[in-house]
């Protein structure tokens, strides 16, 4: 499977511009089958699993009573439509936010910014679905 070369710019440009940095600690754009196509320095490392347990997910709404990602927990799961996932970890202004397009899904992590994260990482998804990735 050929990876186009404007993965990384999306990651680069779009989730992590700037004005963005301060708002998502890290973010990644993962393929099908759990492939990792561009990511941020700073985005964990995860099990193939955890992202399976993700897109099982989105596919079956409410199989999951937490999240777990990058060996944290995310509770308090919210779904946004069937292509938006919104977690955090309890007691703390930590969490996760997931969009999911036709092939991929963007994943933005956030410290202190949920409202600011979900926004670049949800608008970016219906870019790139939009774009008929």
């Amino acid at each position: 499977m050929s990876i186009p070369p404007t993965w990384d710019m999306y990651v680069e440009e779009y989730l992590m511009k700037i004005e963005n940095s301060r708002q998502l600690k890290a973010g990644a754009i993962i393929g099908p089958g759990a492939y990792i196509w561009a990511q941020t320095d700073e985005f964990p490392t995860f099990k193939e699993a955890e992202m399976t347990s993700i897109m099982r997910e989105f596919r079956d709404p409410g199989t999951l009573e937490s999240l777990s990602f990058g060996g944290k927990t995310y509770m308090e799961i919210q779904h946004v439509g069937d292509s938006v996932i919104r977690a955090r970890i309890p007691d703390s202004n930590s969490g996760i936010t997931i969009a999911k397009t036709w092939t991929i899904h963007l994943i933005g992590l956030y410290d202190q910014t949920p409202k600011e994260c979900s926004q670049i990482v949800e608008n970016l998804g219906i870019y790139i679905k939009g774009k008929g990735h």
